[in-house]
């Protein structure tokens, strides 16, 4: 009987990658004739026997080992039953894609190339989608391509209800996840040959959202173009007539034009998902307090304050938390000179299917014009100066609304 060696060396590895290539799943044995010494690598992927006439090989785990028998040289992969299945479910759907190709790499189901076309990275996800793929991705193309690639990846997913992580796409395509998420994607990544590593210190972003805000005196004549009834108290409702930005601003222009409105303020705020953010429109008022210790001022905030909790999910719908506040200064109710305050809070809640526009009407009153007037410092203050002294506001001819338009960063539409 020969006796069995273990050889290693890279010239030899090299010449077992030119012969036979033999497929075994974890468990199988295989043997084969015996045409002289028998030479293995040493692999954890296999084990050999051999007798005077042949030598079996027993596949273990998944991965690569190879031998030479005399002039013969043969290459051995393990795989699991998932990536026997991704193997021969690839290389069927790539038959007619000439730019991907399948091979086998120490262990694992790979598949190279350039990739050129989304389309064929799409094919490749949707024929693995439900057949557990177990692959890895080693593509090449432009920092470009392969960015506009996760963009289209990212509008795909979405439709499931899904978000794309953060790739890197060299040595291989990868993401991080936090643990709570792995359920969640796992699936749907894999199947684009994406490999997850679950890290303990993985971030779980949050989509941008813009919220542009309109501060605007408009005549009554004017708001109903925009389906607002001249309300007697504050209110906040969806303005179904106008859904993009830019019909917004074309309006307002031409109320502008025809003297039928004025923009006051035009702030955009910008928050994470899920994060509040707020717009106050006012002044504070100091206020000298007495203690034990001595004198100390305190500010007294008043205006409009809006406080605005935009939350997006992976379909791109939103939810709207807007809480308003209005406060302002009453002079016929004093304490040792320090004037009281009115105070006005509400608190709405939208569920947007996309972005829309959200108007809140009803915020001061003819009687607030007059209430504030000989107030020290008022007129110099944004918005307030320019609404109490304009005429049409102190004859109830105009009314300030707020127009707020909420949507993801990057998915105006």
């Amino acid at each position: 009987m020969n006796s069995l060696f273990v050889f290693v060396f890279s010239i030899f590895i090299c010449q077992a990658t030119l012969g036979t290539a033999v497929h075994l799943k974890i468990g199988e044995s295989k043997k084969l004739q015996k045409k002289g010494t028998l030479v293995i690598s040493k692999s954890n992927a296999t084990r050999f026997s051999e007798d005077s006439e042949s030598f079996t090989v027993t596949a273990l785990k998944p991965g690569q080992s190879s031998a030479r028998s005399g002039n013969s040289y043969f290459t051995f992969y393990v795989l699991s039953s998932e990536q026997e299945l991704t193997y021969s479910l690839i290389n069927k759907t790539l038959k007619n894609h000439s730019r991907l190709k399948v091979e086998l790499r120490d262990g694992d189901v790979v598949v190279f190339g350039k990739l050129i076309r989304f389309e064929d990275w799409e094919i490749l996800g949707e024929s693995c989608l439900n057949q557990n793929c177990d692959y890895k991705l080693s593509v090449t193309s432009s920092s470009e391509v392969l960015k506009k690639f996760e963009n289209q990846l990212s509008d795909h997913l979405r439709k499931r209800g899904l978000k794309l992580p953060a790739l890197v796409w060299e040595p291989y395509l990868s993401t991080q996840l936090p643990r709570q998420k792995e359920q969640q994607l796992s699936q749907a990544l894999k199947s684009y040959g994406i490999s997850i590593t679950i890290s303990s210190t993985a971030i779980e972003t949050e989509p941008s959202i813009k919220v542009q805000l309109r501060v605007v005196e408009i005549k009554k004549e004017a708001s109903l173009t925009f389906g607002i009834d001249w309300p007697s108290q504050v209110s906040a409702s969806l303005v179904p007539q106008i859904s993009l930005n830019q019909n917004l601003e074309a309006i307002l222009q031409g109320f502008e034009r025809s003297g039928l409105s004025r923009t006051l303020a035009s702030p955009t705020l910008l928050t994470r998902s899920g994060t509040q953010a707020e717009f106050l429109a006012g002044g504070e008022l100091p206020i000298k307090t007495s203690g034990r210790y001595g004198s100390s001022v305190v500010w007294k905030k008043y205006g409009v304050s809006l406080k605005i909790k935009p939350q997006a999910d992976a379909m791109g719908q939103l939810r709207v938390k807007l809480e308003s506040e209005i406060s302002r200064i009453d002079p016929s109710v004093t304490i040792d000179g320090v004037p009281g305050f009115l105070t006005h809070r509400t608190q709405n809640e939208f569920d947007l299917t996309h972005s829309k526009l959200i108007a809140l009407s009803g915020l001061f009153t003819q009687e607030d014009s007059q209430s504030t007037q000989g107030i020290p410092g008022l007129s110099r203050l944004p918005i307030f100066g320019p609404l109490f002294s304009s005429q049409d506001f102190r004859d109830s001819k105009s009314e300030l609304i707020i127009f707020v338009l909420p949507s993801i960063e990057g998915n105006e539409k």
